[in-house]
């Protein structure tokens, strides 16, 4: 029974990381992702 619940715990806690990295992804990428395309565009104005 131990056996099964921390098999079972450590996926739980794989679930976690992932939702919490996608989360993390979101907030970070999508600044970082309009921040790259507004410099570009500067750039080519250039």
């Amino acid at each position: 029974m131990l056996k099964r619940q921390r098999l079972f715990g450590s996926i739980g806690g794989i679930k976690i990381f992932l939702t919490a990295g996608t989360v993390f992804a979101s907030l970070v990428g999508a600044p970082l992702f309009i921040y790259m395309t507004v410099n570009s565009k500067k750039k080519i104005l250039i």
